[in-house]
């Protein structure tokens, strides 16, 4: 089974963290993105060819009106030249409209029906030019009638092919207003699952991140409890106490050690119990055999003075049994530094045990140290994030200023459709002035009689194009209002806009709040994983302490080691001088 390092769980808590800070961060900014990309492709590319739209629908009908001003009779030579100026002019700016225009990016449904429009729009340019020819060549005799119903002819000719160029250009500008509406409805809805996945992510994190360190915390500071009172009670002599700590992690390799530490050191303490019970044994033995001796000695003082044969032959006998007393001492005593040799290699095995243990705390040391050093990699990472989240807010504010940019143009755009919806009403007013003058001349060629019957048929056609002229007024009138009604609508969508990209921004702002939170958590879990480094101090201070008394109890062992040698010695004394006082018996026993 492999090891669970405490610091692959702290770094994995923390990259789960990081890892949903980084999705909110990056929700936020696809949000932004695609708000920004639909913003650009509204103000960009579509707002500008309203007005180029706009400039060509009204330059066309000044085009018209020119034409039509020609052929109201009694005109003088300067209006007739300001209506070909005018015309020319008016030619001037479609083509620069329609350059504009054409330079703009477009979809492929607007493509089409810009294709539609440019052929009625050339349809009609060539008409024109050739209403202009004959309308010249009249000038030169405004008494040929012909020529006059001629040009009244190609006038209706040309009023539908004006009709559907008109057309045509309605059905561009609704294309370019429907793509404008559906592309904004697309962005409220993406807007809204970015809102919603931001605000799951900002009330996960933190919940997330409460959780992990709750757990991470208890699953550190319970064991490490346990085995700070199990390391006490053993410090206090309570060495039938028992440590239920498991575990694959370094917390679990510590408490292991310190159970087999506890266990060595219980087996020692009963060696040394023993071999000091078996020693004690052994010097009261020596103590007995030597107070023997002496009264041995005096009691062969006195068979000196009652009989050296009765003496010699008593000591002999107790010099014997001193003999085999020092023997059998002998052996015991081998055997007591035989077992003190054991319980010196006992207690060196234990050392060293303890040396191991003393690297394992060093390992949960660095292991606590790596936590801490990760902890405060993980509030970095915050901090960026919180950095990020920063920038987010930043975007979404240059958003909100391209969206407030934008609602002033659709301002503009509507400012600028009310004064074509002013220069209408002119129009009208001229087309109903020009309606009774045609009235007022068909009166006087009545008076006129058949003199006048060719004026009548002019002041007719005249009537009946300003009739025309007030009824494609009213036209423009109602697509104007079509306009001014799809630009008040942009407006509203833009300040919905503007709406959510508020909300967006507060998201964004409660989102960093969210960060600032999780940071003030990793700085608490840093701040518990050093007081875990701490707790792992302690407990290598203690293993020293142990380490000191296992130390001392070594020396205790080395020293009873010497006394057994030294007390060897001094048997092997007495044995030589029994020996001594057996020879000098035999002697006194031959003499």
């Amino acid at each position: 089974m492999g090891i669970s390092r405490i610091g692959t769980k702290i770094a994995g808590a923390f990259l789960i963290v990081a890892a949903i800070t980084l999705g909110v961060g990056v929700i936020g900014y696809l949000g932004i993105n695609s708000a920004s990309h639909s913003l650009e492709s509204i103000v960009a590319r579509r707002m500008p060819g309203f007005p180029h739209l706009l400039r060509i629908a009204e330059e066309i009908r000044e085009v018209v009106i020119a034409q039509r001003s020609l052929l109201v009779p009694g005109i003088s030579p300067d209006f007739s030249r300001q209506q070909y100026a005018a015309m020319e002019q008016s030619r001037a700016a479609i083509a620069v409209a329609m350059e504009k225009y054409t330079a703009l990016p477009r979809s492929e449904s607007e493509n089409a029906l810009f294709t539609e429009f440019r052929k009625q729009f050339d349809a009609g340019r060539k008409g024109n030019d050739a209403l202009l020819d004959l309308i010249r060549e009249w000038e030169k005799d405004k008494s040929d009638i012909l020529t006059l119903m001629e040009i009244l002819a190609r006038t209706t000719d040309l009023r539908k092919v004006h009709d559907a160029t008109f057309a045509a250009l309605d059905d561009l500008t609704e294309q370019g207003l429907k793509e404008s509406a559906t592309l904004y409805q697309q962005e409220m809805q993406g807007a809204a699952r970015h809102k919603f996945a931001i605000m799951a992510g900002m009330l996960g994190g933190p919940a997330l991140a409460m959780l992990l360190g709750v757990g991470i915390t208890l699953m550190l500071t319970r064991p490490l409890r346990r085995a700070v009172d199990y390391a006490k009670a053993v410090s206090e002599g309570s060495l039938d106490r028992e440590l239920d700590v498991r575990g694959a992690d370094e917390v679990g390799m510590l408490a292991e050690a310190l159970r087999r530490m506890v266990v060595s050191l219980k087996g020692l303490i009963s060696g040394a119990e023993e071999k000091q019970r078996l020693a004690t044994e052994e010097a009261h033995r020596a103590r007995l055999a030597t107070e023997e001796a002496e009264h041995v000695r005096r009691e062969a003082e006195v068979a000196t003075r009652k009989g050296m044969m009765l003496a010699a032959s008593r000591i002999e006998t107790v010099v014997a049994n001193v003999s085999r007393a020092s023997e059998e001492l002998t052996r015991r005593i081998d055997h007591t530094s035989s077992g003190t040799s054991s319980q010196l290699d006992s207690v060196a095995r234990t050392a060293t045990a303890i040396n191991e243990m003393s690297e394992t705390i060093a390992d949960v040391a660095r292991s606590a140290t790596n936590a801490s050093h990760t902890a405060n990699n993980a509030r970095a990472k915050a901090l960026e994030g919180a950095t990020v989240v920063g920038d987010v807010v930043r975007g979404i504010g240059l958003a909100q200023d391209q969206a407030l940019s934008l609602k002033t143009d659709m301002a503009v755009l509507g400012e600028q459709a009310e004064g074509i919806g002013q220069i209408m009403n002119v129009i009208s007013d001229i087309a109903d002035q020009t309606n009774l003058l045609a009235l007022n001349a068909a009166i006087e060629a009545a008076r006129a009689g058949d003199a006048g019957r060719g004026f009548a048929v002019v002041a007719d056609e005249v009537r009946k194009l300003a009739e025309k002229t007030m009824a494609a007024t009213r036209q423009v009138g109602e697509a104007i209002g079509s306009i001014q009604e799809g630009t008040r609508k942009n407006v509203q969508n833009v300040d919905n806009a503007v709406g959510a990209i508020n909300d967006s921004t507060q998201a964004a702002q409660r989102s960093g709040e969210t960060l600032r939170e999780i940071v003030g958590l990793i700085e608490e879990t840093a701040a518990q994983v050093n007081s875990i480094a701490a707790a792992v101090e302690r407990e290598t201070a203690e293993n020293d302490e142990i380490d000191h008394a296992i130390k001392e109890v070594d020396s205790i062992s080395s020293s009873m080691a010497e006394a057994m040698v030294h007390a060897a010695h001094a048997i092997g004394d007495l044995a030589d001088q029994a020996h001594e006082l057996q020879r000098l018996v035999g002697e006194m026993q031959e003499g």
